[in-house]
């Protein structure tokens, strides 16, 4: 099986506020980064996928 190889500079896991951030600041930086994530929305705690009707 091939998988895709994919480099980067920085590897960022998780999307809450501090890795959403960090991805954002490094890749300013100059940096290729990637920012690994498995939710539909980026922000953790602080995002609207935690509201409740």
């Amino acid at each position: 099986m091939n998988e895709p190889r994919v480099e980067a500079d920085i590897v960022v896991a998780g999307g809450g506020l501090a890795g959403t951030f960090a991805a954002i600041s490094s890749a300013r930086l100059g940096c290729k980064t990637i920012l690994i994530h498995d939710r539909s929305v980026l922000g953790g705690n602080a995002s609207s996928e935690l509201l409740v009707d």
